[in-house]
């Protein structure tokens, strides 16, 4: 366990191994809840030396241990821990497990050419029932589609604002709303339900933005219900906000500190973010020649993993591609692939309408992320 909280950025994690060790020893003197086995502290003192060590074989020992841990049992996280954080040893253990990145398979990639929603596409993002989109085309087409799994146009409504004077960005569909960021004359979010009506506009007045270049995404965590977003360029913090009579306004105690890589290749160019169930945070890096995904702790901000993804499929010569957006959901797809992770690459054409690839991944294990 101390490995594993060191992974993710905690200085001093012995007061949360402490009271597991406290919750593991207490099970032993009381029965155990329906449906769930004793816990073995020697089973979970194995896995853990079997992480420490590297052996591939501790995935599916550390799995079982998981499951063992009762979630009624809560755990003290100390003030190390920044963001929203876990009530129970399980979901701990499980947030401290690597993303495993470079396990992560790519079974098949969407692909949509030439369409009104694909011009300037900047998110899609999917509820697993449908996906939405949102297009800064800066013409008639500019607006939020309601698409099917198939990707056929269930519904579009238009900009609420001048589309050549306002940015709409990579969006998020929680709690069932969607939200739309928006930068540049106006600086918030647009949202709708998930049938595109009841749109409520929120702003963050200038005294709420921290930052310049907020707001080219947006996403809710599962974890405080706050909304989130970042710094386009460099981001040191994950901002949260509160919703608030047509006023987004900072919830400065729940922000989330974001820890660059030591090796110079930085989470920069933030195109698109999204949380995970267990308590980590995607985001699509868009650098010219070195796109990439890259993953942070939502506990400490540490910085996990990253995976390149280069943009560069049918790219032409004269205008590059762009990685756009990163979203969080599991679905089977209509090929009968198992995915969880789907990332956005929008070809950029010229005398045409854009078009776009839809790369999905499937991971190793749920819990991983």
């Amino acid at each position: 366990m101390r490995t594993a909280l060191k992974r993710i950025g905690m200085p001093n994690p012995c007061v949360v191994e402490r009271d597991a060790l406290a919750i593991s020893q207490d099970n032993l003197a009381h029965p155990t809840l329906p449906d769930e086995s004793p816990l073995d502290p020697g089973a979970i003192a194995a896995s853990i030396l079997a992480l420490e060590a590297g052996v591939v074989a501790a995935q599916s020992q550390l799995d079982a241990c998981l499951e063992a841990i009762p979630v009624a049992h809560t755990i003290h996280v100390p003030g190390d821990f920044k963001g929203p954080h876990p009530s129970s040893v399980r979901e701990l253990l499980r947030a401290c497990l690597p993303p495993r990145m470079g396990e992560w398979t790519n079974p098949e990639r969407s692909y949509a050419e030439n369409q009104d929603w694909t011009e300037e596409l900047n998110g899609l993002v999917t509820d697993g029932h449908s996906w939405y989109a949102s297009c800064n085309a800066d013409d008639d087409r500019e607006g939020l589609y309601k698409l099917s799994m198939s990707f056929e146009v269930e519904r579009k409504i238009e900009h609420p604002f001048n589309p050549d004077e306002v940015h709409i960005g990579a969006l998020a569909v929680r709690e069932g709303h969607v939200f739309v960021p928006m930068q540049q004359g106006i600086w918030g979010i647009w949202v709708v339900d998930q049938d595109l009506n009841e749109p409520e506009i929120f702003t963050a007045d200038d005294v709420d933005r921290p930052e310049v270049d907020l707001f080219a995404w947006c996403d809710v965590n599962p974890h405080n219900g706050l909304l989130y977003t970042c710094n386009f360029s460099q981001p040191q913090w994950l901002y949260a906000y509160e919703r608030r009579e047509g006023h987004l306004k900072r919830a400065k105690a729940s922000d989330i500190p974001l820890h660059q890589p030591g090796d110079g290749k930085l989470t920069t160019s933030v195109q698109s973010g999204c949380f995970t169930p267990n308590y980590k945070w995607l985001a699509v890096c868009d650098v010219d020649q070195d796109e990439r995904i890259h993953c942070h702790s939502t506990l400490s901000g540490a910085f996990l993993e990253r995976r390149p993804l280069l943009a560069d499929t049918d790219e032409g010569p004269w205008v590059r591609n762009e990685l756009e957006g990163i979203w969080y959901a599991t679905i089977h797809t209509a090929r009968g692939n198992h995915v969880q992770v789907h990332v956005l690459e929008l070809n950029n054409e010229v005398g045409s309408a854009d078009d776009m690839y839809l790369w999905h991944f499937s991971l190793p294990a749920l819990h991983d992320l």
